[in-house]
């Protein structure tokens, strides 16, 4: 399998396990949205080290999941409908991004769909 289908196939785990996450916790808590975080193990090259790496943050919000038909859906490009960030291309992979914050993500009127704070 080439390197970069095989790199398309671990993005779309990786956002579909992002996706399932926040489904259960918004199945079980009575919040509006929820903040996903994804760390992966990756090497800094400034230090050598290996360490845990934030490549994936998304704000899911309760209307916005509740609207998706999962069954049919593509997950990588499901991420695009939230307040998110991440890192990736199809030549070198996942890369290092800043986690979403709280104060990012602001409700907007009738219809309870957030987006990023201007």
């Amino acid at each position: 399998m080439p390197a970069a289908k095989q790199r398309e196939i671990y993005q779309d785990y990786v956002c579909g396990s992002a996706l399932r996450c926040a489904r259960e916790m918004l199945a079980v808590l009575p919040v509006q949205f929820v903040l996903v975080n994804v760390s992966l193990v990756m090497l800094n090259k400034s230090t050598g080290h290996q360490e845990a790496t934030i490549v994936l943050s998304v704000a899911f919000s309760r209307f916005g999941v509740e609207r998706l038909n999962v069954a049919a859906l593509d997950p990588s490009d499901a991420i695009s409908n939230f307040v998110h960030r991440m890192g990736f291309k199809k030549s070198s992979g996942f890369s290092r991004v800043e986690p979403v914050q709280p104060q990012e993500v602001s409700a907007q009127p009738a219809g309870g769909t957030f987006s990023a704070a201007q």
